[in-house]
């Protein structure tokens, strides 16, 4: 069955609570529901587990993978392994690679070929309970990712310079269930870069076609929307969900 492509943009927020699935559009931080522990993706350069960034349950238009396909896991490699991390090895990269995985796993790197994964979750999986993370495997050095014994958002805190933690209406409990609820928020229209006026040549040399406000409003948004799949955009409170679980701070 064909599935239209999404039209509409929606802001995400993240609220100044623990998540309530029945009114809810899912959670930052925390553990993701309905797999097993078989099925949590593991990072290929240091063996743990990748932390869970955040579940979003999908607008009924962005529902495209088929019916049942109604919500997303999202999850990256820890705070504290992204600098000064664990070296790529190839045996610790080919035994990760070599387990058994979740159905709908997707996975990428980002230009400094840092680990994320998505999965793509049926409705009886988003309504399931939520998942302990795996052992690392055995052949894992690396120090032991701080997530995994205070939880992704108490490990976001504390890792997080003063303008991160102000995401925070108070610092998070240290424990892996604690989360913060998500609120989709439907806007009118996806936002697109302004046209050059069409005046003199003298008058453009003058004048940048497309003003420094635009730019970075439209490469704010664009970033969220290639991190998220979602269309949404930051602003000082509307935070992007971004794979790594770090606030993108708009600069308008």
């Amino acid at each position: 069955m064909a599935f239209a492509l999404p039209s509409r943009a929606y802001d995400l927020q993240m609220l100044d609570r623990p998540a309530d699935r029945a009114r809810d559009h899912g959670w930052v931080y925390g553990l993701p529901p309905g797999i097993t522990s078989e099925e949590w993706p593991l990072d290929p350069v240091s063996g743990y587990p990748l932390m869970h960034g955040f579940t979003l349950l999908l607008p009924e238009d962005y529902r495209v993978h088929g019916e049942d396909i109604v919500a997303v896991s999202f999850f990256a490699t820890a705070p504290d392994h992204n600098d000064g991390g664990a070296p790529d090895d190839p045996e610790i990269r080919e035994a990760v690679l070599a387990l058994p995985a979740h159905p709908r796993l997707s996975r990428m790197t980002d230009i400094l070929d840092y680990e994320y994964a998505a999965l793509l979750l049926t409705k009886a999986e988003y309504e399931g309970a939520l998942a302990t993370p795996p052992a690392p495997i055995a052949l894992a050095a690396a120090e032991r990712p701080r997530w995994l014994d205070v939880g992704g958002a108490s490990a976001f805190f504390e890792a997080a310079p003063p303008y991160g933690q102000k995401m925070f209406a108070s610092a998070p409990r240290a424990a892996l269930i604690e989360n913060r609820a998500f609120r989709c928020r439907r806007v009118r229209a996806i936002p697109t870069p302004a046209k050059a006026r069409r005046t003199s040549t003298l008058a453009r040399s003058r004048r940048p076609a497309i003003s420094l406000t635009t730019i970075t409003s439209a490469a704010c948004r664009a970033a969220t929307i290639s991190a998220c799949t979602i269309g949404a955009r930051t602003t000082p409170t509307i935070i992007s969900a971004a794979p790594c679980g770090r606030a993108r701070r708009c600069p308008r």
